[in-house]
């Protein structure tokens, strides 16, 4: 996943407030569930306004963590909510006339360095990539 398609699938959600600090690693973050394997993010509690990607996540795992980040919800919670959405998401991807109508102009920076996040930059500089929302 790229953070171009971060944008593009949180763009089309109006209601769903995004996150402003956006961590993409390369590191694959999985988890095997009875032979199907769930790419996941992560959305610390502390931090409603941070997500964390793997870049072998899917077109889900944004929606799925920017609901955790606004509702507080657990798992099966977050899980209904952001099924509705990844629907709502697969049904304007494909009918771009429609898309153009709702989406909004969503757009985040590479952050080379930071006080806030001085670990993330410091020690996982080679495994992490930091976006801050324009």
């Amino acid at each position: 996943m790229e953070i171009s398609e971060v944008s593009e699938i949180l763009g089309l959600f109006r209601g769903l407030r995004v996150p402003r600090h956006v961590f993409i690693t390369s590191e694959a973050v999985h988890e095997r569930v009875n032979g199907h394997v769930y790419y996941r993010g992560l959305q610390p509690v502390r931090r409603p306004d941070t997500i964390f990607l793997s870049r072998d996540a899917d077109e889900s795992s944004p929606i799925h963590e920017a609901v955790h980040a606004q509702t507080g919800l657990g798992e099966l919670g977050t899980e209904v909510i952001s099924g509705i959405l990844v629907a709502k998401y697969r049904f304007l991807r494909d009918r771009p006339l429609i898309r153009g109508l709702v989406q909004r102009p969503l757009g985040y920076v590479r952050c080379r360095g930071c006080e806030e996040f001085r670990e993330a930059h410091s020690s996982f500089q080679e495994r992490v990539e930091h976006y801050v929302k324009a």
